[in-house]
């Protein structure tokens, strides 16, 4: 099986989190026999982090360019102002095309460590690990600008993937209490 991995919203300077989580999988992947293929995509500012699993033979580093700043950074605010889950998920599928494409040719299943998906049309299996809903718990430590990016990327997400993985059976719950379109089989803690 070729398992594709998002590494490409990973942020280099980030120390906490999700980067933590993120690279305790790759290093436990790595200790794996080589049954499967791991895939992992970053992009040009990270693809350093990714150069220790290289050696390793059934893993595979894909750069790729997410595009200029300026033009991407104008359309994510405009699917983000609108508020419109739907102009969210054109825009992203647009932006995120290359990618798309890449992984449907290269992978057999697409999985997502980063809460988000990139895009909402691959042609592969889906697996997001969507680490917590913090936004409708504790809306205050958020910006208005975060509530509303968090508002149209979660639901998007909630809705297009095939699978997501929870940490916990209280982050199930509330997953399903929060985005009703979820089935509770599609969520493994």
């Amino acid at each position: 099986m070729r398992i594709g991995i998002d590494c490409v919203a990973i942020r280099p300077s980030y120390t906490g989190g999700v980067n933590t989580y993120t690279f305790g999988l790759l290093d436990g992947f790595s200790k794996l026999p080589p049954d499967h293929a791991f895939i992992i995509f970053a992009n040009p500012a990270t693809a350093r982090l990714f150069e220790r699993y290289k050696a390793n033979r059934n893993f595979r580093v894909i750069v790729f360019e997410p595009g200029a700043l300026w033009p991407r950074k104008a359309l994510e605010a405009a699917g983000v102002l609108s508020q419109h889950v739907g102009t969210w998920e054109r825009i992203r599928n647009t932006l995120m095309r290359r990618l798309v494409q890449t992984v449907n040719s290269t992978c057999d299943v697409f999985y997502s460590p980063n809460t988000v998906l990139p895009a909402y049309n691959f042609g592969v299996p889906t697996l997001l690990s969507m680490h917590d809903i913090q936004q409708f718990h504790y809306p205050e430590f958020f910006t208005r600008k975060d509530l509303m990016l968090r508002k149209v990327k979660y639901a998007a997400s909630a809705a297009h993937a095939d699978y997501i993985q929870a940490s916990s059976g209280f982050i199930k719950e509330d997953l399903l209490q929060h985005y009703p379109g979820l089935r509770e089989e599609q969520i493994v803690v």
